[in-house]
C-alpha cells in the first residue's frame, strides 16, 4: 500500500517524535501513538501481525486492560468526560 514511502524509517522518526513530545504533552504524544498503530496496521502482512499479537503474552495484557477500561466506562454517568 506505501509503496514509496520507507516504514521502517517512518515508524523510527515518529518513535523519536514520540519520546521529544511525551514530557511536553501528552495529547500531542497521543495522536503520534495513532498515527504509529494506523500506519502499522494499513501496512499490509496482516497474518503475521496478528500472529505476532497473539503470540506475546504482553500485548494480549495490554489488549485486556484497555479493553476493561472500556468495559468500566460503562458505569460512568458521563461518558464524554471519560472519554
Amino acid at each position: 500500500m506505501f509503496r514509496g514511502i520507507n516504514l521502517s524509517k517512518t515508524y523510527q522518526f515518529l518513535l523519536v517524535l514520540l519520546a521529544f513530545l511525551m514530557p511536553l504533552t501528552v495529547s500531542f504524544a497521543n495522536c503520534i501513538v495513532v498515527l504509529i498503530v494506523l500506519l502499522w496496521i494499513f501496512s499490509g502482512d496482516f497474518k503475521n501481525k496478528f500472529s505476532l499479537i497473539f503470540r506475546s503474552k504482553l500485548l494480549i495484557a495490554s489488549i485486556i486492560f484497555y479493553c476493561i477500561h472500556i468495559i468500566g466506562m460503562l458505569w460512568t454517568e458521563d461518558i464524554l468526560w471519560g472519554l
